[in-house]
């Protein structure tokens, strides 16, 4: 029974480092694909720079035209994943503590296979929510966003124009809009316009550092702008133009850059592209964007595929090798509010078949601290090693995965050496 591993929901930061040493004692180190979480495994293989999840409008297969593709944003590589099934998908949203990616087609979330692409809608659609103008069906979501404080997924829902969108909370296990979400009676909150003219709110995302949610404003495609919402009363505050037209997708990743892609319905040049964003004023950068060719019309997008943890790794290492004992290292430079760490172990580079082996308490330092835990493998042949640092709120966040594969531990066959006489 697992009692020390506190997880109350979702914080989790994935880093696949691979740790290798050689016949030689040597280290060397490769990135690897991880196959994190008890949701679908990410199979695709990870490049070195920021991955992104992107749904474009057209480009997937019947019944429907979705396509879900990744893209590294430093190279510019974009990989087809598959076709969702869906036609109306124009928000997704990364829950990290899972590595589930969640989609909402029209009027019901569901989840996105990262093999296939293949959309599972959840049992139920989001349902009608009750607010200051009346009951609204919930039927067209164009904005989802994780909170990564507390783990709260957000959505944002188009109504007709003129009339102004609203904010919700949905439930990621039900799929219902979350009753009482901002208080008693009260299941949404108006986001007002910040321009009379620009309604609509095309995505919305969360700032994984001082938790500020932003979002895109615009009126069919047009007049677009970065803006701030208040997440407890909806209110906005414009942050600026950002120069480029149907900016539909809207992310952060993990050190807080805010991240866009666009539609089809702006200039040519600047259709089907991934931007990086001022968040300070709004501008979206041309020079640096990426295109996107695998499909068209970009809907949605996600780069806040891993949280920050409050925790600062300098390392995890094998510090020393004598069979059938391993003895693990992790140094930190820091740690604030932090609970313990826990450690796992499996034969292969998969979390989701790996054995808890041993919890270590905090010593509470808020200076470098050197851990240090010796592990007695079950039986000879190469181990891959977690470390996750659980923090005081139940949050567990696991860190590079090493592996050892010492000569030590290898199990050795000796065969008798056979000697054909020499011929005369």
């Amino acid at each position: 029974m697992k009692t020390n591993r506190l997880i109350h929901f979702p914080i989790l930061l994935v880093f696949a480092l691979a740790v290798l040493l050689s016949p030689e004692g040597q280290v060397s180190a490769r990135t690897q694909a991880s196959d994190a979480g008890t949701g679908p495994a990410r199979v695709l293989q990870q490049g070195t720079g920021q991955i992104c999840y992107a749904i474009a409008d057209a480009g997937g297969g019947p019944p429907g035209n979705d396509l879900l593709t990744q893209v590294d944003f430093d190279t510019g590589v974009e990989t087809v994943i598959g076709p969702p099934g869906t036609s109306s998908m124009e928000a997704i949203a990364f829950q990290a503590i899972t590595d589930v990616l969640f989609g909402a087609d029209a009027d019901q979330l569901g989840t996105l296979d990262l093999s296939t692409g293949a959309f599972t809608p959840l049992p139920n659609t989001f349902g009608v929510a009750n607010g200051a103008i009346g009951p609204i069906e919930i039927d067209d979501v164009d904005g989802l966003a994780f909170d990564p404080a507390d783990g709260t997924l957000f959505g944002s829902n188009r109504r007709r124009r003129p009339t102004e969108d609203v904010l919700i909370k949905i439930d990621p296990a039900t799929g219902l809009v979350v009753a009482n979400g901002f208080g008693p009676g009260v299941d949404y909150v108006l986001i007002p316009k910040v321009v009379d003219a620009l309604p609509d709110i095309d995505d919305i995302s969360i700032d994984p550092i001082d938790g500020q949610m932003y979002a895109i404003s615009n009126s069919g495609g047009a007049g677009d702008r970065l803006v701030k919402i208040d997440k407890t009363t909806g209110a906005t505050t414009d942050v600026g133009p950002l120069g480029v037209n149907d900016m539909e997708g809207l992310t952060f990743d993990t050190m807080g850059n805010v991240m866009g892609t666009t539609g089809k319905d702006g200039p040519a040049a600047t259709n089907n592209r991934l931007y990086r964003i001022d968040k300070a004023t709004g501008v979206a950068f041309f020079d640096t964007s990426k295109p996107l060719t695998a499909g068209s019309d970009y809907e949605g997008v996600d780069c806040l595929t891993e949280w920050p943890t409050a925790v600062e790794m300098v390392y995890f290492q094998v510090e020393e090798i004598a069979a059938p004992q391993v003895t693990l290292a992790w140094l930190l430079a820091s740690e604030i509010d932090n609970y313990g760490f826990n450690l796992y172990r499996a034969r292969e580079n998969n979390r989701q078949k790996a054995e808890w082996i041993h919890f270590e308490p905090s010593r509470g330092s808020s200076g470098e601290q050197l851990y240090t835990y010796t592990d007695t493998v079950p039986s000879l042949g190469g181990w891959w090693y977690w470390v996750a640092d659980v923090n005081t709120s139940g949050f567990e966040t696991f860190h590079q995965p090493i592996s050892v594969n010492d000569p030590s531990l290898m199990l050795h066959i000796y065969l008798p050496l056979t000697l054909k006489p020499a011929q005369p």
